[in-house]
């Protein structure tokens, strides 16, 4: 439908709809029926997480990870279409899933991905899971309790990359949200799969996800610092909880206090990144002091809430879209992901459409050349699609979360209608 600009946004979803329904119908199977892999999965690169510390006994131990270069991501995915979601990806040959606890599904990733360890689609070995700390639970008498809810959800004894979601906090909700989680969990203790105990337990969630004062502003509580966060993390890895801990949404010079004060390194930098948003000085910097890349976001993220009308549509540009036509049978967001893959970052697009997500594992019989990738990286624009905003009684947009301290982006503004109409 990207071909399609003129289509209203009503058109748009519910062509959407129509093409997820076909989809789910065609990829329902029954034992006698073997689901197709992606082309060229058994292509598909990883790099290498290595992750050095002294255990509890105070011996040396390193932990050796492939990462998957390309994973399904889950951000902003509908309810009870994750669980499946996840299944066919693990069918069609990804190895690579990431979720979080702030996307309130985790549990039907966990749901996905026991059915296959245990229908023999996988392995757990097989399998790398990457999953972050929400801002609620920086307070480091949290960290441990909230990777613990993490486990359970996805039903699982340690994850392989522990991300901190962003570099600032939320007021602490964790002891509020057990206390009250429990209460819902005997109203609904025989009955915890019915829609009326689903709706709850999501509006329990997102309350205590998002702590909001009665204007609407975010109650962030004392500041946590960064450090101290990731002290906390570093014992997960010494716990056998986690393999790997790293950083989402951080800045560079962010990063780079991490990087001075830990006692186990981050492997990993995960952020928007995109031809419009390339990141180059970030993971340039990344790299040479051995920290690997993903890129949440790839394709410009159509379907973020809060679109601003007026932003560019990445899917639509025409350097992306020449490019596309250099190769057969392959589309625009077939280029926006080999992008990230031939720049050596890992790469996260999301989807429930079957035919999307078998789709974007598809590009590892391409590959882009020297002069591909630099026409993609001239197309730069600093524009940031994901970061939350909000907009002020005068009708100016803003970061939600600029003022805070530990705010990534404290020099940037929003992209305003004008910056496109100049």
């Amino acid at each position: 439908f990207f071909k399609f600009p003129h289509m209203s946004n009503l058109a748009v979803q519910t062509v959407d709809k129509l093409i997820s329904a076909i989809d789910t119908f065609n990829s329902m199977t029954d034992d006698s029926k073997q689901i197709e892999k992606a082309a060229a999965c058994d292509q598909q690169t990883s790099l290498t997480l290595t992750t050095k510390y002294t255990d509890s006994d105070g011996k040396q131990q390193s932990n050796v990870s492939g990462i998957p270069q390309i994973g399904l991501g889950t951000w902003q995915s509908p309810p009870n279409k994750v669980k499946e979601a996840v299944r066919y990806a693990l069918q069609i040959g990804y190895r690579h899933i990431d979720c979080a606890h702030c996307y309130g599904n985790e549990h039907e990733v966990g749901d996905g991905l026991v059915q296959c360890l245990q229908d023999g689609t996988v392995t757990r070995e097989q399998v790398f899971i990457t999953s972050k700390l929400w801002n609620t639970d920086h307070h480091p008498d949290d960290v441990a309790s909230a990777l613990q809810q993490t486990l359970d959800n996805l039903q699982l004894d340690y994850i392989d990359l522990y991300l901190m979601h962003w570099p600032y906090n939320f007021r602490r909700t964790r002891a509020e949200y057990e206390e009250k989680l429990k209460q819902l969990n005997a109203q609904y203790k025989d009955d915890k799969t019915s829609a009326e105990y689903a709706e709850k337990y999501k509006a329990l969630s997102l309350q205590l996800r998002f702590p909001k004062n009665a204007d609407g502003s975010m109650q962030y509580g004392d500041v946590v610092p960064i450090i101290d966060t990731w002290k906390a993390m570093e014992k997960l890895v010494i716990a056998g909880k986690v393999k790997h801990i790293g950083l989402s949404n951080f800045n560079k010079a962010q990063v780079s206090e991490v990087l001075k004060a830990s006692q186990i390194k981050p492997v990993m930098v995960q952020c928007e990144c995109h031809p419009y948003l390339n990141q180059s000085e970030l993971i340039a910097f990344c790299q040479q002091n051995g920290v690997q890349f993903t890129c949440y976001s790839p394709l410009g993220s159509p379907k973020r809430p809060n679109q601003n009308k007026y932003y560019p549509v990445l899917l639509e540009d025409t350097v992306v879209d020449d490019i596309a036509k250099q190769f057969a049978n392959k589309s625009n967001a077939h280029v926006l992901i080999r992008f990230a893959v031939d720049r050596n970052l890992v790469v996260i697009p999301k989807s429930v459409t079957p035919s999307r997500i078998k789709s974007n594992l598809e590009v590892f019989d391409i590959k882009l050349s020297t002069a591909q990738i630099q026409q993609l990286l001239a197309i730069n624009r600093n524009l940031r699609y994901c970061a939350p905003t909000s907009q002020l009684p005068d009708g100016t947009v803003v970061y939600r979360d600029g003022k805070h301290p530990n705010f990534p982006f404290p020099d940037e503004k929003v992209i305003s209608e004008k910056d496109f109409t100049k």
